[in-house]
């Protein structure tokens, strides 16, 4: 009864919310036109709010008389006072005017420079000081994203049009709301409590890029550069347009252009008010990775203080293989309370001294900007060049992380989700949402909620299902990922996945069977069971193995335990990937990849020891014997092709026989990183490496083996704010002790001999063969690519459009029978988002040796994949 009872009186409250006071109303021009995305603001709460695509909007009020101001881009700001009185909403039409420029008198003669560099220059001293200025504020935000599809193949399309014509809807988004309140504390605090969330589909916010988070005012936005950057004048031309009054402000409009179109720049305009030189609007549009990515911005005067956005809309049109899809993000905030940065809250004028021969500011200020005390220089309420504001911010944020407690830390997020987040129906969001649903929309909603209770049906059958623990005849056929508890998983691979073909085993199978333990998020426990049938050799071999993941991202540990009978490449790194080998084997009779078999276990451990440093430590013991080519493998009945050895030739020593024998080897590394910088998410920290990264290994085999190997190194990656990026590693490293060195211990190196390259893509060789010239003495390995933003396909835009990139690269090798190995070469990368193609040469004591067209997964793509340790 009591619980009926709360259930009344949440409606009673969710209906008196829907007609709570207020207005609304459609904004449109002259013509008729609705405007999509205006931004409406009431002076008296703090609160903006948007229209939507059809160009309505809302606004709750309490009683009383508001001042609210209309603003689109390239209209005039439309200010009215209203009155609101009584329970239902007063409907305000309002009709928006284009404005008209003024030059101010400015006559722009040819030779001369455009005055939009006088006022961008201001602009851009002052940025650092807009960035400062507040030093908290609080507010709530309203947030909406919605994908909709642009396009698709036309076979998928036709599909999709059935689907939609079943449903009686010409198409359907996908919505994610939310409602925040969010805290920020100058200089690197940011917290977001999320207290209402409506979305479809699973659980699982539509989150936008960092365009939405990010400021304009920093030198670098999402991977782009600002037209507010200290070096913006290098990578922008700018175009006065004119000058217009709005909100008793002089507002200057300026046009923004490349002087390099591509990625990582910005074309559009800006607007900038005269005197405080803050952006009062902005209309951007950039490419990342061949995505379409246009930003609208709407600032205001926050309790007569300080400028801030209260809506920003982003837009993100991606194609790619025939698919289509359209981003859509709405952000608006309301409620600000702030509270300005002391240091900073007071008027002083900037002037440009390359305008001025006169432009030295008064004694004060010189000796007040030598010392670099920013208080003392503004106190005085007089002019400052460009040059000393610069200076003086620099030396009051260097200052400002010179306090903070830990000098690595560059920002704190916290994010909280209220539990009765998503408890929310459709009265109450229509009660709280500050951006009506388009007719569109609301018809997405009903159908994505009819489908969720179906899929609610089917999960809960699912369920049922696999809570009475029945397993089928397809389950074992194709494998599947089973309950046991609310934190324990039992895991089988379908056998079919593992089908293979190698010269020694011929075709083999197997599964990977097993149970996972996640206590917690963040730690992890998995024990598995891995059997392996060999068809041609008639015999079973097996692997064992227990995984764990303990602890935060700065002390995590990670742990290995593996043992068996099992087949093993000779390089532990496989340079090459089974199917490859087996596609080559099977058509070319080329066996690449060549194995041996072990009786052995293993553990490895991997201690993140602090936040620069890294320990690695691993013993195994191993009972190795060499594997030849099988008389029984052959890839049809009747078949006796003949195969490439599983011995491999190696220069240092011929032909790399071995015999069988027991070791033990154990082995050490160390790595580096003294810039690491981390962000700290939810209390967990997360790494930003800003500079190379030192390593070094050491590895000792005992028992019939008898040597010491030591490696050492650096690597680094040089992610360029112009979208270009640097990556270079360098190994070196010697056996120190050589008496016996089996040749599974000599130090390999990734080669390939395929057109397909599956190794990491800025570690790995092209063209090297796989074993020719592994050694048990000393070696130098370097690694270098750059990837251009622009280079000579890339300059034209139907091409850069696309998102695609060109890579120049090189590898070295050195060992005493090497004769300086180097490769060069080209390639084009992104591909439909992820394939590359390059084309190589290899030269050898700087003579040309050969030449080949190598494929693989993109460079982007590649760093995620193929970031596994190597530590021999």
């Amino acid at each position: 009864m009591k619980k009926q009872y709360s259930f009344t009186l949440a409606a009673l409250l969710f209906t008196l919310l829907s007609h709570a006071a207020g207005i609304k109303g459609t904004i449109s021009n002259e013509a008729g036109e609705a405007l999509a995305y205006a931004s409406i603001f009431v002076e008296e709460t703090g609160s903006g709010t948007t229209t939507n695509t059809e160009g309505k909007y809302e606004i709750e009020l309490a009683e009383g008389e508001y001042t609210i101001s209309f603003q689109y881009l390239g209209y005039k700001t439309e200010t009215r006072r209203v009155v609101i009185s009584g329970q239902q909403k007063s409907v305000l039409d309002v009709v928006l005017s284009l404005y008209v420029l003024e030059l101010k008198g400015v006559e722009i003669k040819e030779g001369r420079e455009d005055p939009a560099y006088t006022i961008m220059r201001k602009a851009i001293a002052k940025a650092s000081y807009h960035l400062e200025q507040v030093e908290t504020y609080t507010a709530t935000i309203y947030t909406k994203g919605t994908v909709g599809s642009l396009k698709a193949p036309k076979i998928i399309d036709k599909y999709i049009d059935k689907a939609m014509e079943k449903e009686g809807v010409d198409s359907i988004a996908f919505i994610s709301e939310s409602v925040s309140n969010i805290t920020y504390r100058r200089p690197n605090f940011f917290k977001e409590e999320v207290i209402h969330i409506r979305e479809q589909g699973e659980r699982q916010v539509l989150s936008p890029p960092g365009y939405i988070s990010g400021s304009f005012y920093q030198p670098n936005i999402a991977n782009a550069v600002s037209p507010l950057a200290p070096r913006a004048m290098s990578y922008y031309r700018f175009e006065f347009l004119g000058s217009h009054l709005e909100q008793g402000v002089e507002v200057n409009e300026i046009k923004v252009s490349a002087r390099s179109p591509g990625e990582g720049v910005f074309e559009g305009t800006i607007s900038i008010v005269e005197d405080s030189w803050n952006i009062y609007n902005l209309d951007l549009t950039t490419y990342q990775l061949g995505f379409v990515i246009n930003i609208k911005q709407f600032y205001q005067l926050i309790q007569e203080k300080a400028w801030l956005p209260t809506m920003q809309q982003l837009e993100m049109d991606i194609k790619t293989l025939g698919f289509g899809l359209r981003f859509d993000y709405i952000t608006t905030v309301s409620n600000y309370d702030i509270s300005l940065n002391p240091d900073l809250n007071v008027n002083f004028e900037v002037i440009d001294e390359s305008l001025v021969t006169d432009a030295a500011p008064k004694k004060r200020n010189k000796e007040a900007v030598k010392s670099g005390d920013l208080e003392e220089a503004l106190a005085s309420g007089e002019e400052l060049n460009r040059k000393d504001l610069r200076k003086l911010m620099k030396a009051y944020r260097k200052e400002a992380r010179a306090q903070q407690e830990d000098k690595n830390l560059d920002r704190i997020e916290e994010m909280q989700i209220d539990s009765s987040a998503y408890n929310r129906d459709t009265t109450f969001w229509d009660s709280v949402r500050s951006v009506p649903l388009t007719d569109y929309e609301k018809e997405s909603y009903r159908i994505a909620d009819s489908i969720a209770i179906a899929q609610e049906t089917t999960e809960e059958e699912s369920e049922s299902v696999e809570k009475s623990s029945q397993f089928g005849a397809f389950d074992l056929i194709f494998g599947g990922n089973y309950r046991v508890s609310e934190k324990v998983r039992f895991f089988y691979e379908s056998p079919l996945l593992s089908l293979n073909f190698n010269t020694v085993e011929g075709y083999h199978i197997g599964t990977d069977l097993g149970l996972r333990f996640q206590p917690t998020n963040k730690n992890q426990l998995q024990i598995g069971f891995i059997p392996r049938f060999s068809f041609a050799q008639d015999r079973f071999r097996y692997m064992y193995y227990l995984d764990g993941q303990f602890g935060k991202s700065d002390r995590r540990t990670d742990f290995r335990l593996e043992g068996g009978t099992f087949i093993e490449q000779l390089n532990k790194n496989e340079p090459i990937d089974p199917y490859v080998n087996a596609f080559y084997t099977l058509l070319l009779r080329e066996n690449y990849m060549k194995i041996f078999e072990q009786s052995y276990w293993r553990i490895d451990i991997e201690q993140q020891v602090s936040d620069k440093v890294s320990l690695d430590f691993s013993v195994e013991s191993a009972d190795r014997s060499p594997l030849q080519n099988s008389e029984n493998a052959r890839p049809w009945t009747g078949s006796r092709e003949d195969f490439t050895s599983n011995t491999p030739f190696n220069t240092e020593i011929g032909t790399a026989n071995f015999e069988s024998h027991v070791v033990l080897n154990l082995a050490i590394g160390i790595e580096w990183k003294p810039w690491q910088r981390y962000d700290l998410k939810d209390s967990e920290k997360v790494f930003s490496n800003r500079g190379p990264t030192f390593f070094s290994n050491y590895r000792k085999g005992t028992r019939d083996a008898d040597y010491d190997f030591l490696e050492a190194g650096m690597k680094y990656n040089w992610n360029r704010w112009d979208g270009s990026q640097f990556d270079f590693k360098i190994t070196l490293g010697r056996f120190l002790n050589d008496a016996q060195v089996f040749f599974p211990d000599f130090r390999h190196f990734l080669g390939n001999q395929t057109i397909f390259v599956t190794a990491d893509p800025v570690e790995s060789f092209r063209l090297l063969p796989y074993y020719e010239f592994s050694t048990k003495e000393e070696f130098v390995e370097l690694h270098a690519q750059y990837q251009f933003r622009k280079l000579a396909i890339t300059q034209l835009p139907v091409v850069w459009m696309l998102g695609l990139k060109e890579n120049l690269f090189a590898s070295y090798l050195y060992t005493p029978s090497t004769d300086n190995y180097l490769e060069v070469g080209y390639g084009v990368d992104n591909i439909f988002k992820i394939f590359r193609i390059e084309a190589v040469a290899s030269f050898q004591d700087f003579e040309y040796q050969d030449f080949g067209i190598r494929l693989g997964i993109s460079s982007a793509l590649g760093r995620s994949v193929f970031s596994v340790r190597r530590s021999d």
